[in-house]
């Protein structure tokens, strides 16, 4: 049986973190947020939003933006690590903090990020270290499975 790895531990881990990373990235448990609305006019950059227009932030689309990720469709874990030519732009630069938001982010971060990333390292860690893995289909080797599940509810924005 193998050693039971601590929090500390599985934060230092950086392959399986950005493993973690890249594969919210890829696939976000959730596409989109809930349906929201403006409580007062507002203006974001070049964008105006009227008071009571919905809106949705579409994380995967976010998460494929070709002008934030390097070769965005495919599965490259080493863009979450510091040192790796993928963790910039194309254009070299640092990413928009909120390119990546799997978990939303600012005030409205999810309550359950930290559970859910401690969850999912240990998880895999268990998981690799008690199991072999194979495809149970060659196509997956290629094709990504499809989540399709969407939350669809509003909630008040105010600004």
């Amino acid at each position: 049986m193998g050693q039971v790895l601590d929090e500390e531990e599985l934060g230092s881990l950086l392959h399986l973190s950005c493993v973690v990373s890249e594969s919210l990235r890829f696939e976000p448990a959730v596409s989109t947020s809930v349906t929201a609305y403006m409580t007062k006019d507002v203006k974001l950059k070049n964008l105006w939003l009227r008071k009571d227009d919905k809106f949705i932030i579409q994380i995967r689309h976010l998460h494929m933006n070709p002008d934030e990720w390097i070769e965005p469709h495919r599965y490259i874990p080493e863009r979450f690590d510091q040192n790796s030519p993928y963790y910039l732009t194309p254009k070299g630069e640092k990413r928009n903090p909120f390119s990546f938001i799997p978990f939303i982010g600012g005030k409205r971060v999810c309550l359950g990020k930290t559970f859910a990333d401690l969850t999912m390292k240990n998880t895999i860690s268990g998981l690799v270290n008690s199991f072999n893995f194979e495809f149970s289909d060659e196509k997956y080797k290629t094709e990504w499975p499809i989540n399709n599940i969407q939350v669809n509810f509003q909630v008040p924005m105010p600004v």
